[in-house]
């Protein structure tokens, strides 16, 4: 797989696929079953998710998982211009897969915890759980 283009963008499609589907997992836990006490245990877990993306998909392509560093590496260092392009479109493939598997799985949380709370989806409320799958700022 690692010689080919395509074995590089199926490479980068589920190293950024793993990257949002367990580092959104994180933060899911977090809001639906207030697990965390603090910043600490989040910031531990999703630096032990980078790492597992590392080691799934980083011999093959160096695991970008990330359009910003595909398009960082291919203007500063030596990547090859003709893959930023396809790289970029893995990865967001990837990230939109990870996201819909990852509400797959907790949709049934998310409703049940946004019902017991009055949440309206699209209301100010309901930036609570927009933030498993968005970033708001501080």
């Amino acid at each position: 797989m690692r010689n080919t283009l395509f074995g590089e963008l199926k490479a980068e499609f589920i190293g950024t696929a793993l990257l949002v589907l367990l580092g959104n997992a994180v933060v899911a836990t977090a809001i639906l079953f207030g697990a965390y006490s603090g910043q600490w245990q989040p910031s531990i877990l999703w630096g032990i998710t980078v790492m597992m993306c590392i080691y799934a998909v980083g011999g093959i392509t160096g695991c970008h998982i990330n359009p910003a560093v595909t398009l960082t590496v291919g203007l500063f260092r030596d990547f090859p211009k003709h893959k930023i392009i396809p790289y970029i479109i893995a990865q967001i493939a990837g990230g939109f897969f990870g996201s819909a598997i990852l509400h797959l799985i907790i949709s049934p949380k998310l409703v049940a915890f946004e019902s017991a709370k009055n949440m309206v989806r699209g209301s100010s409320a309901s930036e609570l759980t927009a933030r498993i799958f968005s970033t708001y700022p501080g």
